[in-house]
């Protein structure tokens, strides 16, 4: 569905298919029992093939989809894979990101400089900082 999940998030993990079929061109199992198209279902390999798969076709993210797989399945051991796309992503964010800090910073730093200048006005108005005393 949405979510997507790219066979190269599991191509690191032996134990681990991901498959794409296109039910225009092949026919699908009735067990299945397909309500929607595109669906996501998961098969654990430990399951009799007659037993119905689990359908993560609601799955919101990519990340909640890892989790779903990784509390459902029944390989010991499976971590979650790394997303390098998402990687890919933040790292490409990275230069917008130290601009917008150091834009941020100047910003700080220009009104910094105008308190101090107004809190100087404010103290000679008043007759210095210690006037109120």
């Amino acid at each position: 569905p949405g979510v997507g999940c790219p066979p190269r998030l599991w191509a690191h993990e032996r134990r681990v298919r991901v498959a794409s079929i296109d039910v225009s061109r092949n026919d699908l199992p009735r067990r299945l029992r397909l309500e929607r198209t595109p669906a996501l279902l998961f098969f654990r390999g430990d399951e009799p093939a007659s037993a119905a798969p689990r359908d993560f076709s609601a799955v919101a993210s990519r990340d909640a989809l890892m989790e779903h797989v990784l509390e459902h399945t029944s390989i010991k051991g499976l971590e979650r894979p790394v997303d390098t796309e998402q990687l890919r992503e933040l790292v490409g964010a990275l230069p917008r990101l130290a601009a917008d800090a150091q834009r941020l910073l100047q910003e700080n730093e220009r009104l910094s400089a105008e308190l101090d200048k107004a809190r100087a006005r404010l103290d000679a108005h008043a007759g210095g900082p210690s006037a109120g005393s």
